[in-house]
C-alpha cells in the first residue's frame, strides 16, 4: 500500500473515531446535538444517531434557548453604534428569535411528548423567574 493511500486510510479512521466519540456518548453528546455534529457523525459512521435524554438542566431550566438569548444580548451591548452595527444586530436577533423554531421542530420529532411538556413549562425567549423541576417532565 502506498504512503499516500495509507495516510488517507489513517486519517479516515481518525475522523471516524473522533466522530464516534463525540456522537456516541463520551459526555459530549449535548454539544454534538447542539452543533449538529451528532447527525453528521452518524452520516460519516453510516449509523443511525443515538440521542441521549432531553437536556433540561442548567440554563435550560429557565429558558428554552439560552444560547440564542445570550448571543442576542451580546449583539446589543456594543459600546459604539453605527448604522451597519444596528442592521447586523437586528438581523442576527431576528435569526436568534426565529431560527430555533426549526430546531424545536426536530426536538419534537425526537423527544415527543416529553419535549411538549417542557415547551409548555419553560418560556421560549424571556427567562422564567423560577427554575423548572426536571421531575415534572417524567
Amino acid at each position: 500500500m502506498g504512503a499516500a493511500r495509507y495516510a488517507a486510510r489513517r486519517d479516515e479512521r481518525g475522523l471516524r473515531n473522533l466522530v464516534g466519540n463525540a456522537a456516541q456518548g463520551d459526555g459530549r453528546r449535548g454539544l454534538a446535538l447542539q452543533t449538529g455534529f451528532l447527525g453528521w457523525g452518524a452520516v460519516v459512521r453510516d449509523r443511525a444517531p443515538r440521542y441521549e435524554d432531553f437536556p433540561a438542566r442548567g440554563l435550560f431550566r429557565y429558558v428554552r434557548q439560552p444560547i440564542y438569548v445570550a448571543f442576542a444580548l451580546t449583539l446589543w451591548t456594543g459600546p459604539v453604534w453605527t448604522p451597519d452595527h444596528l442592521l447586523l444586530a437586528a438581523a442576527w436577533t431576528l435569526y436568534c428569535v426565529a431560527g430555533p423554531a426549526l430546531k424545536e421542530r426536530r426536538y419534537r420529532a425526537v423527544y415527543g411528548d416529553r419535549f411538549e411538556r417542557y415547551r409548555q413549562l419553560v418560556p421560549y425567549w424571556f427567562p422564567a423567574l423560577r427554575k423548572l423541576d426536571a421531575r415534572l417532565l417524567d
